[in-house]
Order: structure tokens, then sequence, then C-alpha cells
């Protein structure tokens, strides 16, 4: 799943909301509020034992920001 991290399946939280919990028919807008993200499930399963391992990994997207100068360094 991607999206803000603010939001709901991508859109703003109080339609989808109204949506599930009450079912009222309500506009998807999209959700401008957040970070996005990226979120996967990963599935290892060893062929031999049939045994599966489960990770949860998450990582944060954001815009590249220029990383301002060090401070000067006084003289030695």
């Amino acid at each position: 799943m991607t999206g803000p991290s603010e939001g709901i399946i991508g859109a703003e939280p109080a339609g989808i909301i109204l949506r599930s919990k009450y079912n009222f028919p309500s506009p998807m807008r999209p959700c401008s509020q957040g970070q996005g993200q990226f979120n996967g499930l990963v599935l290892e399963i060893d062929e031999n034992s049939n045994r599966q391992e489960t990770q949860i990994q998450r990582k944060v997207a954001s815009p590249r920001r220029p990383q301002p100068p060090p401070p000067p360094q006084p003289p030695p």
C-alpha cells in the first residue's frame, strides 16, 4: 500500500470513515497531508519445511532537501 501517512488508502480519512462506518456515499478526496509511505509484506518460505517467515518493512519517502552548509570552524 502506498500513500500519505495521514490518509486512508490514499484518501482523506473523513470520507472513508463515513463510507465504511455509516455506508454513506461520500467522495474520496486525495489526502495531501503526511509523508509518503510504502508498505509491503515479504514472505520467505522454506521449501523443505514449508515454514514461512514474515517481515514487515516500512519505507518513508520524503522529498530530498538540500543540506545546509556546515557552520564555519574557528581558526586553530
